[in-house]
């Protein structure tokens, strides 16, 4: 039995679990997936071109339209739009957090200085502010990590607001470019980590983007943290429709937004798990642990190390053990004092 209660005290102090600030689940947009999933769509409206958005079954989609009024050769006004909502982060020193979009370029045209990716830590969710800080106010604005579609620069950015200070540019080398980018997929993924440097706070960004020949082309950046201390999230576009040009590019600039998640990185913390012998019966052990409400646990067991836990038997039934509410979790379970050495792992889940 002593044998029996050092394996047993040692493998349940090695069990980790995740343990988050923020738990987002991917949205996948659509009528017949989740909806907006609580995403507001906006639009700053313009004089040349129309913007609309639309709920299709698989996608959120946002158009920009010429209304014709759009002389021959004169250009036509950009568009401003986001799908954004709000999402509370911990901004603690060593917090990380990845961040992914999926977007379709369903129609448009690469001539133009047209752009999509998305949008992080907007002021609010209609725009007001989008080309980056006021002189005037001093507000901060947003961190826009996009694509320029336009084939003279194909290029990935990093920049304040949707057309405002560049902190990073990279050429995409290979891959879709020009026309072949429309009707196909790209996925944005980012990865922000907030630091402290010598008592500054920072955050460090490293923007990545995938077409669909699974060429990646990537780009990192560092901002000041408090130029950017907002909590909406999402994609944004800025685009124009020329209308009838001398280049004679009319198709309406056509978005669908797919999925987008934010998923918190923060490091596993052990679950610590204490034991104690029954006084009444000395085959008994009472087991203690710290628990989260929402979660739920299991208590696996096995006889030997030599199969991963994951593929452990819950011991005696006990699965789903819901949080007590009282941050304390306590179970009593019996090996008994003639059986083989038995190890225990616990698996904390969501309800």
């Amino acid at each position: 039995m002593k044998t029996m209660n050092k394996k047993l005290k040692r493998l349940i102090f090695s069990i980790m679990t995740p343990c988050s600030f923020l738990t987002a689940q991917e949205v996948t947009f659509g009528s017949g997936q989740d909806g907006l999933g609580g995403f507001t769509t906006n639009t700053l409206n313009n004089t040349a071109t129309e913007e609309s958005w639309s709920e299709e079954e698989q996608s959120i989609r946002y158009i920009n339209d010429d209304v014709g009024e759009i002389d021959d050769g004169q250009d036509g006004s950009f568009g401003n739009a986001a799908l954004l909502r709000e999402f509370v982060l911990d901004r603690s020193n060593g917090r990380s957090y990845k961040i992914e979009g999926l977007v379709t370029l369903t129609d448009g045209y690469p001539d133009d200085n047209n752009r999509v990716g998305i949008y992080l830590f907007s002021d609010q969710a209609d725009l007001t502010g989008v080309d980056g800080p006021s002189p005037a106010q001093d507000e901060p604005g947003a961190l826009y990590l996009h694509y320029n579609t336009d084939i003279a620069r194909n290029h990935l950015e990093i920049d304040e607001g949707l057309d405002a200070v560049n902190y990073a540019t990279v050429v995409k080398e290979g891959g879709l470019s020009g026309d072949d980018l429309f009707g196909t997929d790209i996925l944005f993924e980012a990865v922000i980590d907030f630091v402290d440097r010598e008592g500054i706070a920072w955050i460090d960004v490293a923007i990545s983007m995938t077409d669909a020949e699974d060429v990646v082309t990537s780009a990192t950046a560092s901002v000041l943290a408090e130029s950017f201390t907002d909590d909406y999230f999402g994609f944004a576009t800025r685009a124009r429709c020329r209308g009838v040009t001398s280049l004679d590019r009319v198709e309406p600039w056509t978005m669908d937004y797919r999925s987008f998640s934010i998923t918190d990185l923060a490091d596993p913390v052990p679950v610590v798990l204490s034991f104690t012998r029954s006084t009444s019966d000395p085959g008994q052990l009472v087991l203690e642990w710290p628990s989260q409400e929402g979660k739920v646990y299991d208590l696996l067991g096995e006889t030997d190390l030599s199969s991963p836990v994951p593929t452990w038997l819950v011991w005696d039934g006990n699965s789903g053990i819901v949080a007590s509410g009282t941050g304390i979790n306590s179970l009593s379970i019996s090996p008994g004092l003639g059986e083989p050495t038995q190890f225990f792992a616990l698996v904390e889940r969501d309800q």
